[in-house]
């Protein structure tokens, strides 16, 4: 348990208590994601990858390198390299094969370790959840892609699934109020027609979270029992409360 003086709840609070630095203004999103939907932050090969370059690679080659100095010094030196190979040999494995084993191994791991060095699916990084592409063609699409980074490259944080209500209502003002004074959400109202019964109704757009569903479905049964509500998944909410929309950057225009 860390104690009141600990570095990081001093950075903790610190990001909080100067007002010139603030934590992401969407921190609780990702943060409520992570516990409703855990899952890896970054992919399998991106974390073989890593670890491949920052220790193992190293080690195997450290392995590699006391594998064959023993076989060329113990227990004396050899005179050939046919004498190398022959105490390569394991059982009744002939040294050529180990020796080929050895060599297509260490090749592999290389192989690895630079074909995953432009992956980044890490916290931050996220992928569609929903990728038809196999992972070789993900590996070699991002590491061609990598040297083209612009301000677009700035990831989005992990999300709650978003989600939009749609409402059919005879009191369209007395939801509404209560989903923006209760919920601060914005709500869109739109003239409707029953088919069946030829009365007219109200349609109200509400895009919420999913953990805001049944606030929501609280605060419209209260208002109007008898309201016909429907909610569907969104694929991307863009604007105030949701995500921000790009911003684009105007290119210089020529003089003269």
């Amino acid at each position: 348990m860390e104690s009141p003086g600990t570095p990081a709840r001093n950075g903790f609070l610190c990001r909080h208590a100067r007002s010139a630095i603030r934590p992401h203004p969407e921190w609780a999103e990702a943060m409520a994601e992570s516990l409703l939907q855990p899952e890896f932050p970054i992919s399998m090969w991106e974390a073989i990858g890593r670890r491949l370059r920052r220790n193992y690679l190293w080690i195997f080659l450290i392995l590699a390198g006391a594998w064959a100095l023993k076989g060329l010094i113990h227990p004396t030196p050899a005179l050939s390299w046919q004498d190398f190979v022959s105490r390569s040999a394991i059982g009744p494995i002939s040294g050529n094969w180990m020796i080929a084993f050895g060599v297509l191994h260490m090749t592999a791991l290389i192989i690895i370790a630079v074909a995953t060095r432009n992956l980044h699916q890490a916290s931050g990084e996220i992928l569609p959840k929903f990728n038809d592409e196999s992972i070789w063609q993900r590996i070699f699409r991002e590491g061609n892609s990598a040297g083209t980074k612009t301000s677009m490259s700035i990831q989005k944080l992990r999300r709650r699934k978003q989600l939009v209500a749609q409402i059919i209502t005879d009191q369209p003002d007395a939801i509404a109020a209560s989903v923006m004074n209760e919920m601060k959400r914005g709500v869109t109202s739109m003239a409707g027609k029953g088919m069946y019964t030829g009365k007219s109704h109200s349609i109200l757009i509400i895009a919420i979270t999913v953990t805001e569903v049944a606030q929501l479905k609280s605060l419209v049964q209260s208002a109007d029992p008898n309201a016909f509500m429907i909610v569907t998944p969104a694929q991307e909410v863009v604007g105030r409360g949701f995500q921000s929309p790009p911003t684009e950057t105007k290119s210089a225009q020529p003089v003269g």
